[in-house]
């Protein structure tokens, strides 16, 4: 047994991480014992622990596709929208907006750019992650 780690990020089968200091190859993973095996390897790359942030819920990223289809930041208050980003808070979100309208991100879920691929799901980590270890696996 080398110690015991919370883990926020995604660990697969044949994936290298850093633990302890060390280089190890994650061998198996057995999720009803929560016991990850590995074995010394070379290169990896360190997990992310504890205190490194909360994960993204679905909700959270479809109010993010709302706003930048809609392209108003502004929170409804009766009648009224209140502005509370200051003028380069404006501008970066003027940029996010052009951005998500030039890539038409609002019907096309995927981008190409040069050798790489990138897929919008507008959803929350757990489905991001579950793609992930799918197209990992595949």
């Amino acid at each position: 047994t080398l110690g015991t780690l919370p883990i926020d990020s995604l660990v697969l089968v044949g994936q290298n991480i850093v633990f302890g200091g060390k280089r190890w190859k994650v061998n198996d993973i057995d999720s009803d014992k929560k016991t990850i095996y590995v074995e010394h390897a070379k290169g990896g790359k360190p997990p992310k622990f504890g205190g490194s942030g909360m994960t993204i819920h679905d909700v959270v990223r479809q109010e993010m596709f709302g706003i930048l289809k809609d392209g108003d930041y502004r929170i409804s208050v009766g009648n009224t929208k209140v502005d509370f980003a200051d003028a380069i808070a404006r501008e970066q979100f003027k940029e996010s907006v052009t951005f998500f309208q030039l890539s038409d991100l609002a019907t096309k879920p995927l981008m190409k750019a040069g050798s790489s691929t990138y897929l919008f799901t507008w959803l929350g980590d757990k489905v991001v992650n579950t793609i992930v270890a799918l197209l990992i696996m595949n």
